[in-house]
C-alpha cells in the first residue's frame, strides 16, 4: 500500500474514532424522553421569549411563539404543559411561579402565560 495513502486513511480513521467517542458521550449525556419531572422550575419558562399582549377578557398576557423560539426549550416547556393538560381553564403554575402557564385550542405552536395574582402564588396548584 502507498505509504501517503496509508497515512491518510490511518488519519481518517483517528478522526472517525474521535468523532465517534465524541457521538456516543453526547447520546449518553441526553436524558430519556420519559424522564421528564411532572414539576418543573419556572425557568424552563423563563427562556422562552414571550411577546405582551392585551385582550378585552383576559387583560394583560403573553405569548410564547413556536418559531421565534429554540426548539429544544420550547419542547421541553411544551411538554410539561401537555402532560399537565394545562389550559386556559386549568393552568400550569407551582408555588413560588410568577406566571400561570396554558395552551389553547388546537394552537399547538403557541405557549402562552399571564402574571399570576399574589393570592394565586400563595396557593398550592393542583397540577
Amino acid at each position: 500500500m502507498d505509504k501517503n495513502l496509508q497515512e491518510a486513511l490511518l488519519e481518517y480513521l483517528e478522526k472517525l474514532e474521535t468523532a465517534t467517542t465524541k457521538l456516543k458521550q453526547q447520546i449518553s449525556n441526553q436524558p430519556t424522553p420519559n424522564t421528564q419531572p411532572e414539576e418543573a422550575s419556572e425557568s424552563i419558562f423563563n427562556v422562552l421569549n414571550f411577546e405582551q399582549r392585551e385582550g378585552a377578557r383576559l387583560g394583560e398576557y403573553q405569548i410564547a411563539q413556536k418559531t421565534a423560539n429554540p426548539t429544544d426549550s420550547w419542547n421541553k416547556a411544551f411538554s410539561i404543559l401537555e402532560k399537565n393538560q394545562s389550559t386556559i381553564s386549568s393552568r400550569y403554575h407551582q408555588e413560588g411561579y410568577t406566571y400561570s402557564y396554558w395552551l389553547y385550542g388546537e394552537n399547538h405552536d403557541r405557549i402562552y402565560r399571564q402574571k399570576l395574582k399574589p393570592e394565586e402564588g400563595k396557593e398550592q396548584d393542583e397540577h
